[in-house]
């Protein structure tokens, strides 16, 4: 759910710096028919819809549509796009086999354990087109390298998480998931994301992004690590400042597979 005007433009910086990391918007083997036209594509929790923007420009021919809860979508856009709000965890407003691409980003903490089990790649086939492609973009829940500040901080936030039901190491089980959803050809790709600044501009916006998180669960995090909310600030800080010292990372996967 993107509400925050700042986290608006963030998405949007993370989009292109990701593309660019990746060397493009997706990996499954479709840019052929993409190209030739005709073919319908569905973003799920588009949110501002620089995906699917930046999409429909590479390919004019096709027909792209973006879909997320809450509606923060762009005023200007291709003549390809089109916007609808819409709650995948009740049912996405479209009819079954609608798309030939469905694609999914950043979205593993949205969603509780049993959701990711039972319904929402479930939910994505449902609207994919048999021989279509199902792409998921997401970290795997880790950071590697981490200081003893990251490793501190990492361990509360994950408490929380678990609280909510919700397991930040799901992306680990995806192919799994995806297999019993009736998907068959899963493969996967990974890339580093390095977070400091020795990973240049990516680096420095996911130390924004972590920063965002942990800030967001500034009370949560304090409590879980029995230090007063006052002194957080220099916590995060002492852990900024320890991110080039560790050269610490996370992975980035890229899920496809086709609905038999």
């Amino acid at each position: 759910m993107i509400t925050d005007e700042k986290q608006v433009d963030r998405l949007q910086v993370q989009h292109h710096l990701l593309r660019t990391l990746w060397g493009g918007n997706f990996c499954s083997p479709i840019a052929e028919e993409l190209r030739a036209g005709g073919s319908y594509v569905l973003d799920v929790g588009c949110g501002p819809g620089t995906w699917i923007c930046d999409m429909a420009s590479d390919f004019p021919n096709s027909n792209f549509t973006g879909v997320d809860i809450v509606a923060t979508f762009p005023t200007e856009r291709p003549r390809n796009v089109t916007f609808q709000n819409g709650n995948l965890i009740e049912r996405l407003p479209f009819d079954d086999s609608s798309f030939d691409f469905v694609h999914m980003s950043s979205k593993v903490l949205y969603f509780t354990e049993a959701e990711w089990r039972t319904r929402i790649v479930v939910e994505l086939v449902r609207v994919l087109k048999p021989g279509g492609y199902l792409e998921l973009e997401d970290g795997d829940g880790e950071c590697y390298n981490m200081s003893p500040t990251y490793d501190r901080i990492s361990k509360a936030v994950l408490a929380q998480l678990y609280a909510r039901n919700m397991n930040p190491f799901i992306v680990q089980q995806i192919e799994e998931i995806m297999e019993s959803s009736g998907l068959i050809n899963i493969r996967h790709k990974e890339v580093i994301v390095p977070i400091g600044n020795w990973g240049g501009n990516l680096g420095m916006l996911m130390v924004d992004l972590v920063g965002s998180l942990f800030d967001g669960l500034r009370d949560k995090i304090t409590s879980q690590m029995n230090i007063r909310p006052q002194n957080f600030d220099r916590v995060l800080e002492t852990c900024k400042n320890e991110l080039d010292i560790y050269k610490t990372y996370a992975k980035c996967y890229r899920f496809y597979s086709m609905k038999a």
